[in-house]
């Protein structure tokens, strides 16, 4: 956390109300781990199981939160900016598109906005796609409305992670099942208007035999991204990583050379 509550942070969570539905909540902490607001800010109150997936700070002393909202059918994408004081700037829709999008990812750009991605079945209600949005930090979307397709074509994505290179280009990396039966992880580099930088299909940042899965992902200080995940290639479960450079080639070392035991 960042600005005048440094030291503090904020907790984003979902919990059951009296009627047995989920709602999403925020609370801020001061830096002695007490909360610093009277009661929590509640940010849905439907009927609905509205479920938090991540959030983010910004240097302007707020927060922004991404979740799931709707019925099993038509899940949306949703996000809320609160600042330290409590006060929710907005709480709207991200996408809500036809068909469900879930399993949302989010990353602060840096100037008190944020890039989302997240699973979509707005093209057949069965493949899931990836789409992405920015919000400014008033919440104006700047890219397509419902989204920008990272990735569409056929078979399953999600796990989603996201990270923001030093000069303002978004990384999306997600399990992909292209390979079926194995799952396998892809990268896509998107610039600061949305705008596809690596080959449209994605890059194949692991597809050994095996099962590939739950990228976790780091930027360097030189536009380029460390990932890290979930390998099965072998007998046991293992951690493979790799670091990228700004054009998607591997640095110094070859695509899942580093490994070590998983625990």
């Amino acid at each position: 956390m960042r600005g005048r509550w440094c030291g503090g942070c904020f907790v984003a969570w979902s919990q059951y109300d009296i009627n047995y539905c989920v709602d999403a909540w925020v609370m801020r902490m001061n830096a002695s781990g007490l909360p610093a607001w009277p009661h929590a800010v509640r940010l849905t109150n439907t009927p609905d199981d509205d479920i938090m997936y991540g959030l983010v700070s910004g240097p302007d002393g707020c927060c922004i939160v991404v979740s799931r909202s709707g019925d099993y059918s038509n899940y949306d994408i949703c996000a809320a900016k609160i600042c330290g004081s409590g006060t929710v700037v907005y709480d709207t829709t991200v996408c809500n598109a036809p068909q469900n999008q879930e399993y949302p990812a989010i990353v602060a750009d840096g100037q008190g906005g944020a890039y989302f991605a997240w699973s979509d079945k707005r093209r057949n209600g069965s493949d899931c796609d990836i789409y992405a949005q920015h919000f400014n930090s008033a919440g104006t979307e700047t890219w397509a409305h419902n989204g920008v397709p990272v990735i569409a074509d056929t078979l399953y994505r999600y796990h989603l992670a996201l990270a923001l290179s030093e000069d303002g280009n978004l990384f999306v990396v997600w399990d992909d099942y292209r390979s079926n039966p194995w799952l396998d992880i892809y990268a896509q580099k998107l610039s600061p208007s949305g705008s596809l930088l690596w080959p449209d299909s994605g890059l194949a940042v692991c597809n050994a035999d095996g099962d590939h899965g739950y990228p976790t992902v780091l930027p360097d200080n030189g536009n380029g991204l460390f990932i890290a995940w979930n390998d099965y290639r072998g007998p046991e479960e293992q951690v493979y990583a790799t670091h990228l450079g700004p054009d998607g080639n591997p640095i110094a070392i070859p695509i899942g050379s580093l490994t070590a035991a998983a625990h």
